[in-house]
């Protein structure tokens, strides 16, 4: 593909059979102002899909979301999933089990570029968030199921990592996933402890923005080659990178493009998904900064922004990954299948405090969820720590950059 005008030629027919879906779905249907008139085959073209059909943007997703089902889908076919939710505001995506094979499949093509007879079956460690076991959320522990040993992702002090990396090498898996922040620390942990190496065919680094020089260390660290994951909850993979470090877009799945933020004065993202017909979102501003380049292999990204893992300490020096409250609040809502949370905001106001505001969906029962949300959170910080949660109706932007802060540390 030479530019933007030939890759649209090359999906034009996926794209304009999703424009002929669209006009069925609640959303469109109801909000188009031409009522979603799709033009005659020959007269679609990139300029009247860049000019006619808006960006879609989180928020309208986040209100909206089960308006861009397709109607005609049963819902015993669908998989639910939710973002860690940006400014503190989850959202509620859906897939049919067809669809989430696709993902799957495009994924496992991407790995074996680094170690071409990587299976399934085969044994790897992973990072988790929570886990929704049996109507309960589960954390904070050392799993295994299958293949697989789970980590938990938030409590990072070195005792900690110690004991995930003693679990990992007693496991012997033959591969790792997670955020690279994460193995970042991992990585520290083993060559400031000097603890017993274990070698790995291949690391896969995903779930955040990643740092060339975290990248580089966990590389050096554990001896391996490392691949860059880059999706997203509303649909999965949508880049991969190659052995020479170059990052892919993985066309097969979405039609990509860059449009300007004068804001940060660089090129942003929207995405439209090409494997997604139950839950089709059209030119969506995913939230990252990014641009490309067309090359004869297709189109390689660069990020100059995506999510990045926090950090904080509370009492006796406990590291922890901010993702906690994120994570939670997506747990919690796929465990009542609904948003039940629309928004939160955790201040750290001591070393032994935690103040966490909830803006909470009308529907639902406000005691049982707050109640619910504290405990979990307590389970990981420990009971010594202080976790005051409070009802809101509004949590109000930064006055600075009109956006929603998650995590605030007052000390």
């Amino acid at each position: 593909m030479k530019n933007q005008i030939a890759y649209f030629e090359k999906y034009k027919k996926k794209l304009y059979d999703l424009l002929i879906l669209c006009r069925n779905i609640p959303y469109y249907r109801d909000h188009a102002e031409d009522g979603y008139q799709v033009p005659e085959y020959n007269d679609f073209t990139y300029e009247y899909f860049s000019r006619v059909i808006p960006v879609l943007e989180k928020e309208t997703v986040r209100s909206h979301s089960s308006q861009f089902l397709d109607p005609f889908i049963p819902e015993n076919h669908l998989s639910i999933d939710s973002t860690s939710g940006t400014e503190g505001k989850p959202i509620i995506c859906y897939r049919s089990q067809k669809e989430r094979f696709y993902c799957s499949k495009s994924l496992w093509k991407m790995r074996r570029r680094f170690v071409n007879d990587i299976r399934p079956t085969d044994k790897f460690a992973r990072f988790y968030a929570f886990r929704n076991r049996d109507n309960q959320v589960v954390s904070n522990q050392i799993m295994y199921k299958d293949h697989d040993i789970l980590l938990p992702l938030f409590d990072l002090s070195d005792e900690k990592l110690i004991e995930y990396w003693n679990a990992i090498v007693k496991f012997a898996p033959r591969w790792m996933h997670g955020p690279s922040s994460t193995i970042f620390c991992l990585a520290l942990a083993v060559e400031k402890y000097n603890l017993p190496r274990y070698k790995f065919d291949f690391i896969e680094l995903s779930g955040e923005f990643v740092q060339p020089e975290h990248q580089k260390y966990i590389e050096k660290v554990f001896n391996t080659k490392t691949a860059n994951q880059y999706g997203c909850r509303e649909y999965w993979p949508m880049a991969y990178s190659q052995p020479d470090g170059r990052l892919m877009v993985i066309t097969e799945n979405i039609f990509i493009e860059q449009i300007y933020n004068q804001e940060h004065q660089k090129n942003e993202l929207l995405i439209t998904l090409l494997k997604n017909d139950t839950w089709p979102l059209l030119r969506y501003r995913i939230g990252d900064l990014g641009s490309y380049v067309f090359d004869e292999d297709g189109l390689t990204l660069t990020l100059h922004r995506g999510r990045k893992a926090e950090f904080f300490t509370l009492a006796n020096d406990r590291r922890f990954n901010a993702i906690i409250f994120s994570g939670l609040a997506r747990a919690i809502c796929e465990l009542y299948d609904s948003n039940v949370i629309l928004q939160f905001q955790v201040i750290k106001k001591s070393a032994y405090g935690l103040s966490i505001l909830l803006r909470l969906h009308d529907q639902c029962d406000h005691e049982q969820v707050m109640k619910h949300y504290k405990a979990e959170v307590q389970k990981i910080v420990g009971d010594d720590i202080d976790v005051n949660v409070q009802r809101v109706e509004y949590i109000k932007p930064d006055d600075k950059t009109g956006k929603t802060k998650e995590f605030i540390n007052l000390c």
